[in-house]
């Protein structure tokens, strides 16, 4: 057949007999699963992704392990009986935003399609659905999931939430945005190739700030209820009152979530170690519940630090305002009650029909979260020329006179991700000693190990985490390192959510020479990660194997678009390729590889190899 150059080019057949003579059985390779499957064991950069989730937009607190609930929990009641006496409150209230803050799933229909990651999304019946286009244009790694409840009012967006057989959540893809009338796009965090799709977890930390505090009888109220700013209702007389509070302590109410420098790494809110995530009440000091961390963020704009951006302006300093001097909590206010709160210190400043915020107080589109646009707290005299998005460069004590705890936890992860495996070990082993973030701290002080070559140290930390679905899949990977098979199968089948177990799993099938529980396994791992690049890779050689090229080379190609610097990938793509007859596609991936690996003696004789047959 006739290239695009008009040369003539082998036929696909002739090329794999040439290469499979026992002299130049390179490409014998790509047929034969059990000399070429593999995964990217223990990278860096995999461990650190895999354990550092991201959180929805707006939250930086850590994940958290679950606790025993505290004795403040156990009082938080139904507050339907505040509407007993306080009726025109609890009305007005529920149409804020807050009170709006977590509602069940309402019925909803859309599709949208991710150029990004190629994924295609349908929202219909109560569920959000994901597939992929395959190589015949068929339906490809699909998974469907319900939409049980959404975090946002509305005003300017709700993000869907999956509850799970166990009772915990996770965040959807896809959100609603109220700009332009209403529109589908991806959620915050998740315009990007290598997006969580529906695995990104909910944390209690979260939920501390989008919901009302969980009860025995409801661990998922329905939006921020009245206990949030005046405590537990289980006694009344015990309930306080906001405005007769301090001006520090009334701030505090309010910062309790409105207080964030920064949603960025690493995180600017620490809950402290002894704290459990629903213990803060109102009236008490805001950093014995958590410490305060400034980032260094130039002009960042995001959702949720007004009151990091009102104490830099100068109203603020130079008089006793507290946020309730602009805001009625209990109910929605109209732009004219803004305007006569400005005027209630600046009578003379403006003419009396002047929109002082529009001068003053300006919308901007936030930083952290795409198509969202809110006020900027940061009251100035004069508006920017132009707006910058700031990054984080350092992490300090935001209250003057605060000491902060050592953070073990977060120096740990900074140390292993440094490669400094030794010191990160160490700085975990304090964080488990002193209980900041424990659990996780075993689990990465594992990892460390496993980083370090300490194997047999790592098996015996994770064996400590018996319910943790990412300590299971290092504990399956320490495993196959060792030789101890199966055991690896037997603790990678308790992960079955965890994309990288399923890739493991798959590779523990093959060595036990069952190559249909192997492609089961991995079809797994893509269904929950379609972008996982060593996964793509290993179904691909395993169909290649099968003499299924065409299939094969899509999936390649796959691993290829999630890592581009692979040689190996962009190798054996070249070579699924030449067995579709596409010669000219093979030469262009082999010069790819050869460029990345340019010490591959067996890339460079593949592309001599084809070069001759021109």
């Amino acid at each position: 057949m006739r290239g695009r150059d008009g040369e003539h080019h082998c036929r696909p057949g002739r090329f794999v007999a040439k290469f499979i003579r026992p002299d130049m059985s390179r490409l014998a390779r790509l047929v034969d699963p059990a000399l070429r499957v593999r995964a990217v064991l223990w990278r860096p950069g995999q461990f650190v992704l895999v354990l550092a989730l991201a959180l929805l937009a707006g939250c930086s607190r850590p994940g958290t392990v679950k606790q025993t609930p505290s004795a403040a929990e156990a009082h938080y009641t139904d507050t339907a009986q505040c509407a007993v006496c306080h009726a025109e409150i609890a009305d007005a209230f529920a149409t804020t935003g807050m009170g709006k803050s977590f509602s069940r799933a309402q019925p909803i229909e859309g599709k949208l399609y991710h150029a990004a990651s190629d994924r295609y999304y349908e929202i219909a019946g109560g569920k959000m659905i994901r597939f992929q286009l395959g190589p015949a244009g068929h339906q490809m790694n699909r998974i469907e999931s319900t939409i049980d409840f959404a975090i946002g009012s509305g005003i300017h967006a709700k993000t869907f939430v999956h509850r799970k057989a166990d009772g915990s959540l996770t965040e959807m893809p896809v959100s609603w945005y109220s700009e332009h009338g209403g529109t589908f796009a991806m959620s915050p965090g998740y315009d990007r190739p290598d997006h969580d799709d529906f695995r990104r977890p909910i944390p209690e930390d979260c939920l501390f700030c989008h919901n009302a505090y969980p009860r025995p009888d409801n661990p998922y109220p329905t939006g921020i209820d009245c206990q949030r700013c005046h405590g537990p209702g289980s006694d009344h007389n015990q309930m306080v009152n906001p405005a007769k509070l301090s001006r520090a302590r009334q701030m505090d109410v309010c910062e309790q979530c409105h207080l964030e420098p920064s949603s960025s790494p690493p995180a600017t809110v620490v809950r402290r170690p002894e704290r459990a995530p629903f213990s803060y009440r109102p009236g008490e000091k805001l950093t014995d519940y958590a410490d305060y961390f400034e980032a260094g963020i130039g002009d960042r704009f995001e959702v949720a630090h007004q009151g990091y951006r009102l104490r830099k302006s100068a109203c603020f300093a130079k008089s006793q305002m507290t946020c309730i001097t602009c805001h009625d909590p209990h109910r929605t206010q109209t732009v004219s009650h803004y305007i006569d709160v400005c005027r209630s210190c600046h009578a003379n400043s403006h003419r009396a029909n002047e929109n002082c915020l529009t001068c003053h107080m300006w919308k901007r589109a936030t930083d952290d979260v795409p198509h969202v646009t809110m006020t900027d707290h940061f009251i100035q005299r004069r508006k920017p020329a132009s707006f910058t998005s700031g990054t984080v460069t350092m992490s300090t004590p935001y209250f003057p006179g605060e000491n902060p705890l050592p953070r073990y936890y977060q120096r740990g992860m900074d140390a292993s991700k440094a490669g400094d495996y030794s010191s990160a070990i160490r700085l975990f082993g304090e964080a488990i000693r002193t209980g900041d973030n424990a659990a996780a701290a075993r689990r990465e002080m594992a990892a460390s190990m496993m980083l370090g070559g300490n194997n047999a140290g790592a098996i015996a930390e994770l064996e400590r985490l018996p319910d943790d679905p990412i300590a299971l899949t290092n504990l399956g990977n320490a495993y196959m390192k060792i030789g101890r098979v199966e055991d690896a199968k037997r603790v990678l089948s308790k992960a079955s959510q965890e994309p990288d177990a399923n890739n493991l799993l798959g590779l523990a099938f093959l060595q036990l020479g069952d190559t249909a529980a192997a492609e089961t396994a991995f079809r797994d791992a893509l269904s929950l990660k379609p972008d996982l690049a060593e996964a793509n890779n290993n179904l691909g050689t395993l169909l290649a194997g099968r003499r299924q090229f065409t299939d094969a080379a899509w999936y390649f190609g796959k691993a290829v678009a999630s890592s581009p610097a692979s040689a190996e990938f962009h190798h054996k793509l070249g070579l699924a390729l030449v067995m579709t007859g596409d010669p000219r596609g093979a030469r262009r991936e082999f010069e790819t590889a050869l460029r990345l690996a340019p010490d591959s003696a067996e890339i460079r004789a593949d592309l001599e190899d084809l070069r001759k047959l021109r």
